[in-house]
């Protein structure tokens, strides 16, 4: 039977671990969970900038399996309609106040077998949001690391406190540890009714800010096929054009496409949002090498069929809006919402044309050097990511 173990009494050993007081165990708990709830905290800031700032990018956006960025943008990273790291803060909060109710108790250090698994319940959440970066996102986040870290030396120090003031029997001490609590249940019936509510206005009331949503349709703006084949929207006759280079499976083209859509719907007469393809699909794009977004080409290629059918700017909210909440993408399901016909579409896959005209806007993307999306095509030059302030401000400043 797995036990915490004895303290030794004697003055010799008291001298020698008098550094290892419950005041110290306590003092260095706390400290453990500051930095769990600051971790945290950064990570519920650095999910709401993702999604609200055209141009962030947090520190540890270093590569494509170490991306903060990629983790906060990934459906996974939002549990029961609020982001996993809030739920972070607020596990590490549970933590410290069963940690302060206990230690008002008769002993030195209570409660410590319910804070011991308190703490495995936190690194058994830490191995499963792992498991899911690795197999599911195929990115991992240097500050989740470091969550995963706090969580674990949350567990190896209570242990270790539980080793060094508790006497039998791990589960024994855990028996007591429940009797204190129903001895004292009026304080920890007030704590569950608290955290309860919390929770549940949490789930009720926090902002979905990650949901992509698209402007609503306005029948006054203009929309239009270029003579190449390529839908446009805004003004008939502009005073700046923007072309756009978009995969629907990228984050920051959805992000920056609905930024571009609320200009045009602000300058109807002035700004002219061009779209074009260019998948990061290397089973669709020949410049691509490597998998990237696997199966964005056929959802440029529905795009496409969509516009035949007049539907183009509707199906192109709903595939951005698709990529960003779902995890997998339902042809039929989209079809079905846009009023398209499944069969329809997918007999227009064989005949080529459709893949003629991704071709054609991979080729487009190619000749002026595109090579990562968003990528925008301005008076001849190309941004990638976003469009400098400089560019749009000539528009602006002219309706002033």
């Amino acid at each position: 039977m797995i036990r915490f173990g004895s303290p030794v009494n004697t003055k010799e050993h008291q001298l020698q671990d008098s550094r290892f007081s419950s005041t110290t165990y306590f003092i260095i708990i706390f400290v453990i969970c500051l930095a769990g709830i600051a971790t945290s905290a950064y990570l519920v800031f650095s999910h709401y900038r993702n999604f609200a700032d055209l141009q962030y990018q947090s520190f540890c956006a270093i590569s494509r399996s170490l991306n903060c960025d990629t983790v906060s943008q990934s459906p996974y990273a939002v549990f029961m309609g609020v982001p996993v790291a809030a739920w972070g803060v607020a596990g590490y909060l549970f933590f410290l106040t069963t940690m302060f109710f206990f230690r008002s108790g008769e002993r030195r250090f209570e409660g410590l077998g319910i804070l011991v698994v308190t703490s495995g319940l936190f690194s058994l959440c830490s191995l499963a949001l792992a498991l899911v970066s690795q197999f599911y996102i195929k990115s991992y986040c240097i500050m989740c690391i470091a969550t995963y870290g706090v969580n674990l030396l949350l567990l190896l120090i209570t242990w270790m406190a539980g080793k060094r003031f508790e006497s039998g029997s791990f589960v024994k001490n855990l028996k007591a540890d429940i009797r204190s609590m129903i001895r004292n249940r009026g304080r920890w019936v007030a704590i569950a009714v608290c955290y309860v509510v919390l929770f549940s206005s949490a789930v009720a009331f926090y902002p979905n800010y990650w949901q992509y949503r698209p402007l609503p349709s306005d029948p006054s703006i203009k929309t239009g096929t270029n003579g190449d084949g390529t839908p446009w929207i805004g003004a008939e006759e502009p005073m700046l054009t923007i072309v756009e280079f978009t995969d629907y499976m990228c984050f920051q083209c959805g992000k920056m496409h609905r930024h571009l859509r609320g200009l045009v719907s602000e300058y109807p007469n002035k700004i002219r949002l061009v779209h074009r393809h260019f998948p990061l699909d290397h089973q669709s794009n020949p410049l691509i090498k490597e998998p990237v977004h696997e199966k964005s080409g056929l959802l440029s290629l529905l795009a496409i069929y969509a516009h035949e059918q007049n539907k183009f700017w509707q199906v192109n909210d709903i595939l951005f809006r698709e990529a960003r909440e779902k995890k997998s993408f339902h042809l039929k399901a989209i079809c079905e919402e846009a009023g398209l016909d499944l069969k329809e579409f997918q007999k227009a896959l064989t005949d080529g044309r459709l893949l003629s005209q991704l071709a054609a806007d991979i080729h487009a993307a190619a000749s002026h050097n595109v090579t990562a999306t968003p990528s925008f095509l301005i008076n001849g030059s190309i941004y990638s990511g976003v469009i400098p302030k400089e560019v749009l401000s000539p528009v602006i400043e002219s309706t002033r």
